[in-house]
């Protein structure tokens, strides 16, 4: 499935990019997902986020094909005003990446590109479909974080 979305942040296109790749935006998504204990690294433009999710973290569909949990890596490459993204989750059957491309004013636009697709036959599609619903209200926690972030 394929997913498309816009957002708005108030600040420069390069301060976004740092907000992307920080600890502190990382710390944010897994307090979303109620992970406590992770790791996340920045070496230059690249970011790497890793944690293991409980299954009992996991909406209750998810626990329901995973039910050991999962192990996340997330990974974030910076190139210019764009920050590629790519999700790595061991035990489950599911494939993520997206894009972020964002066009410095003020504020900075930012276009979302996302390829969901989960491995399961028959019900994979009806699984994205659910997902799907979910994005708009993550966006918009995303970008609270982000702001956050930036606020310091």
């Amino acid at each position: 499935m394929h997913i498309s979305r816009s957002f708005t942040v108030d600040a420069p296109a390069d301060q976004v990019v740092t907000a992307l790749l920080s600890s502190e935006l990382a710390a944010k998504r897994m307090a979303l997902l109620g992970v406590t204990e992770f790791d996340h690294n920045v070496e230059g433009n690249t970011a790497v986020t890793h944690a293991t999710i409980p299954a009992d973290k996991l909406p209750s569909q998810a626990s329901a094909f995973v039910k050991n949990g999962v192990d996340a890596t997330v990974k974030a490459l910076a190139a210019g005003h764009t920050v590629n993204y790519t999700l790595d989750l061991k035990g489950a059957p599911v494939d993520l990446t997206w894009t972020v491309a964002l066009t410095d004013g003020t504020p900075t636009s930012a276009d979302l590109e996302a390829d969901f697709k989960v491995k399961i036959p028959i019900m994979g599609a009806k699984i994205e479909q659910r997902a799907a619903a979910w994005v708009d209200r993550l966006l918009n926690s995303e970008v609270r974080s982000i702001e956050e972030v930036l606020a310091g």
